[in-house]
Parts: structure tokens; C-alpha cells; sequence
């Protein structure tokens, strides 16, 4: 089937490729991944179970480890790690939330949730919002062990649940499976070579490929199994060319992570758009965690700054209801509603 029209319009030269243009192709590629994974692979809880609590942490300081059983949520690999140590004369029990996967282009921003239960009594809570990568693959939290053997004995229970409620993005940078075959003929040749992709994803991406694996011509085979698809390329489109584009299609190093970088430039401090905008960028494609690591990082000193005052207003009117109702519990968190100066100021809201 030729596919030099389709080819030519989709040339990408890597060298000339800009940021903006990456952040859209990778922004398109997203919503298309939103659409084959359930929005609540995103969530899920990991538990550790200390049994005879007393005794773990009677044992000396870091000879004993114990690790639950990883857990997809997201798509990534995550587990519980918990370990004693001393420091400054008392003993302490480290808890970590750790993320496996070994992929070193993957990027995910998570919200993390934190309880320690005793007898079904939560005697501790904590929230964490931050980003995970391959250099940053864990966060930890520490308890006095004193402290915990005294909630035992007062529950009544050696028996100490660590859980994680784990909330985060999908996952970017991670490779999509490539599980179909795409028979590609080049200049004429019979036989041609056989590169795999993922029609389901292809389809969406394209009408091309829609057509291409899911069309006429395949209903009219009877068979989907036994369909096979052909492209022909004709000069001067090569291979090599076919199989780079394959590559950028499914999001492959030729983009290098885009998403990652634009989610990790979002909330990093030195980031020169008004905490607003980058909220509202943040609502506006998806990026759920992302926003409520930027709305957790709204102060006082930004709804009180009136240097952005005419940008902000603008941006506020096209923020949805939800994120609005979001923003306006944020403000009144920072500013308790007795005091009646703090509430004024909300009328110069300009983060």
C-alpha cells in the first residue's frame, strides 16, 4: 500500500525538532494512553505487616529488613521497605516507599499517602508529593520505636500495618509494548522485512493506521488473524526513515522524554510562570498529581504579590469549577477565615 504522502507529512527531523512541538506530539501520545489504560491503574495501596513488633525491634539495628511484595499501580513497580537504626541515642524505625523500575528514562509524579495502623487504630499519618525517577527512586518517613512499642501496649496489639495509598501520573518515558507485526516493502522489493508495532495505539494516533489495521480490508478477510498488513515504500523513502518515524509515533528515545521534563519543570522553584499558569497547565492536560504538588506549594507570599495581578486574572477565568473549588480551599487553609484582613486579600488573589 503506498505511504508516501503519509510519510512525507509526518517527517520529523530530529535536529530541528523544538520543544514546543515535542511537548505536543508528547501531550497527543498521553491522551492516547489515557484512553487504553483505566484511570484507576493510576491508584492502589501497598501494605507491610510487622508481626511480633516488639521482637523486630528488639533485634540489632539493621540486621533485619522486611519488604512487602511489589505492586503495579501506574504502570511502575512500587514497595514498602521498613529497617531499624539508631541516631542520637534512640532507635528508630526508617520506612521507605520505593519505586523498581529499572527503565532509565522513566518519570512519574505521585502523591503518596502514608499510615501506620495499630489494632485498626491509625496512630500515624503523613503526605508526600513528589516526583520519581531513576536517581530519586524512594521516600522515607521515621518513627520513634520507643513511641510505637507504646502505641502497641496501648492498643493492646504487636502486630504494627504500614500502608501506602499511592496516587500518581501515568508514567512517562516508558516504552510502549510493541507486540504486532507491519510487513514494510521498500523500493519494490518481494519479500520485505516484518518491524513491530502496536496497531491498537497506531489506530488511534492515526487514520492512516486506523484504516491500515481495522479498515475494509481486513473485515472483508474474515480473518483478522490472518490479515496481514502491507506497506510500500517508494523512493527515496527508506526503511530506516519508516522505522525512525515508527519510533517517534511510539515515543521512543527520538523524544526523549518530553513529558517527564515539562511535568519536572512545572514544579520545579526556579520555573518563571506564575504558579497559576503552571496549575492551570498542569489541570488542563491531565497531569493530576502534578497539580496538587503545585497547588500544595501555593503560600501566603504569592496570593499576597501584586506584580501578576492582570496575568492571573486571566488565567483564573479559564481554570475549571473543580480546580477553582480546589484553589479556594487551598486559600482558606492559608488564611483562616477569622481573621476578617486575611480574607480580604482574597480579592487580589495574584499567585
Amino acid at each position: 500500500m503506498p505511504a508516501n504522502l503519509f510519510i512525507q507529512n509526518f517527517e520529523l527531523n530530529n535536529k530541528l525538532l523544538t520543544m514546543v512541538n515535542a511537548f505536543l506530539l508528547l501531550i497527543s501520545i498521553t491522551v492516547i494512553q489515557i484512553k487504553l489504560v483505566s484511570s484507576n491503574d493510576n491508584i492502589g495501596q501497598i501494605e507491610l505487616r510487622l508481626e511480633n513488633f516488639a521482637e523486630f525491634a528488639s533485634e540489632a539495628v539493621g540486621t533485619k529488613t522486611k519488604i512487602n511484595l511489589p505492586k503495579q499501580i501506574g504502570g511502575l513497580c512500587w514497595q514498602l521497605n521498613a529497617i531499624t537504626r539508631e541516631a542520637n541515642g534512640k532507635k528508630y524505625l526508617d520506612c521507605f516507599v520505593v519505586n523498581r523500575s529499572l527503565d532509565q528514562r522513566w518519570h512519574c509524579a505521585a502523591q503518596v499517602t502514608f499510615n501506620v495502623t495499630v489494632n485498626e487504630k491509625n496512630v500515624f499519618t503523613h503526605k508526600s508529593h513528589q516526583c520519581y525517577n531513576i536517581r530519586q527512586k524512594s521516600w522515607s518517613v521515621h518513627f520513634e520505636i520507643e513511641e510505637l512499642l507504646k502505641k502497641c501496649q496501648s492498643c493492646q496489639s504487636d502486630v504494627v500495618i504500614l500502608t501506602a495509598n499511592i496516587m500518581c501520573d501515568p508514567a512517562s518515558g516508558k516504552t510502549i509494548l510493541l507486540i504486532d507485526p507491519l510487513l514494510v516493502k521498500e523500493n519494490g522489493e518481494h519479500s520485505g522485512s516484518q518491524i513491530a508495532v502496536n496497531k491498537k495505539f497506531l489506530a488511534l494516533h492515526s487514520p492512516f493506521f486506523d484504516k491500515l489495521f481495522f479498515g475494509e480490508q481486513q473485515n472483508s478477510s474474515g480473518n483478522s488473524m490472518n490479515f496481514s498488513p502491507i506497506i510500500q515504500l517508494d523512493p527515496p523513502e527508506t526503511l530506516a526513515h519508516f522505522k525512525e518515524m515508527i519510533n517517534v509515533l511510539h515515543g521512543g528515545e527520538s523524544i526523549l522524554n518530553v513529558q517527564g521534563k515539562c511535568s519536572n519543570y512545572l514544579i520545579r522553584c526556579n520555573c518563571k510562570m506564575t504558579k497559576l499558569k503552571r496549575l492551570h497547565i498542569a489541570s488542563k492536560y491531565g497531569l493530576r498529581t502534578t497539580k496538587n504538588i503545585i497547588l500544595k506549594s501555593i503560600t501566603r507570599e504569592d496570593f499576597s504579590d501584586g506584580k501578576n495581578f492582570m496575568e492571573n486574572h486571566s488565567v483564573m477565568s479559564q481554570l475549571s469549577e473543580e480546580d477553582n473549588e480546589e484553589l479556594d480551599n487551598h486559600y482558606r487553609h492559608l488564611f483562616p477565615e477569622s481573621s476578617k484582613e486575611d480574607v480580604n486579600k482574597k480579592q487580589k488573589i495574584v499567585l
